[in-house]
């Protein structure tokens, strides 16, 4: 069978039909992961700074094909980029770049040092892409004005693929300095969710 989901329904989902009487069926559907997420994004006091990026998938993940960006002062072209060469995240993991001027707490979780990217200031956005694509983003791209200073936002645990558009709804805000969550990302991804009521079929 080829079961067809309406858009109502999470765009990353694998769906299966199970058929009783002919005419009724039961259906569950599970997440499955797509792409890298930002899952945290640390605006500390002075030079303490880092983007954290999350693995959901169940392989290695080469890095060849991302890259992150940083846009300064409203603009709506990356002012620096990082691309990643020769780097990779590991299955359900974290990688995390940061200024080097970042506190112990930072450094000692950190993968990749860039001062250039991470120097931020709460009004500067940041971007993740893949094959040339924001699939991520913190921040309005080409907006001004102060959203993210001196604030941890850590991504919420239910939030389990990008999101090319910043939506503050997915995130958790937290104090300055916080340092309680850097270096792991634990999403909570349902196994099953059953839908009521007769969905379109194909034989």
């Amino acid at each position: 069978y080829v079961m067809s989901l309406s858009d109502a329904y999470p765009t990353n989902v694998r769906a299966y039909m199970i058929t009783t009487d002919g005419s009724s069926e039961t259906i569950t559907y599970s997440y499955y992961n797509e792409g890298l997420i930002i899952s945290e994004y640390g605006e500390g006091s002075g030079t303490n700074k880092w983007i954290e990026i999350y693995n959901p998938n169940d392989y290695v993940v080469d890095l060849s094909n991302y890259a992150l960006s940083l846009f300064t002062s409203a603009v709506v072209s990356p002012s620096y980029t990082e691309t990643f060469a020769d780097k990779t995240i590991a299955p359900h993991d974290v990688y995390v770049v940061y200024n080097s001027g970042s506190v112990a707490a930072v450094s000692a979780e950190g993968d990749l040092v860039n001062n250039l990217v991470i120097n931020f200031n709460g009004d500067d956005e940041v971007a993740l892409y893949k094959d040339g694509f924001i699939i991520d983003v913190i921040g309005v791209i080409g907006s001004s004005g102060d959203f993210a200073k001196d604030v941890t936002l850590v991504r919420n645990t239910d939030i389990v693929s990008p999101n090319s558009t910043y939506t503050i709804s997915e995130w958790t805000q937290n104090a300055s300095d916080y340092f309680d969550s850097i270096g792991f990302h634990n999403p909570t991804n349902p196994t099953s969710i059953e839908i009521g009521g007769l969905t379109e079929v194909m034989a």
